[in-house]
């Protein structure tokens, strides 16, 4: 399912979790991180998918040493993050989130057509 949406628009993603886990991005920190990313300006659906080497959105917040600090992010999390600014018509939004005391990561893929 396609999304309407504005460029610009502002958007809520919400992450919920079954386990309380302790969130990072390096092997010495304890970091609860999150990002978005959208497809190129130049995408079309007639070309393989190519996002944004930078995030558009981002969140992290980190305590030293990680195995120190429970980190609770509450469950649901959600952030409210403004789309970029796009042509109109088909684009990808990209979130993921960082799982900290595992090698994982969680990921949402959207359909938006910026109107």
């Amino acid at each position: 399912m396609t999304v309407p949406r504005r460029s610009t628009a502002p958007v809520n993603i919400t992450w919920r979790s079954v386990k309380i886990t302790r969130q990072r991005t390096g092997s010495t920190r304890a970091t609860e991180a999150w990002c978005a990313s959208s497809t190129s300006q130049a995408h079309t659906l007639t070309t393989p998918l190519a996002f944004e080497t930078k995030p558009f959105h981002s969140v992290e917040l980190t305590e030293q040493p990680y195995w120190e600090y429970p980190l609770a992010t509450g469950n649901p999390t959600t952030h409210t993050m403004r789309l970029p600014e796009r042509r109109a018509g088909h684009h990808v939004l990209l979130a993921v989130w960082e799982v900290g005391d595992t090698g994982n990561a969680l990921y949402q893929v959207i359909d938006l057509q910026f109107t």
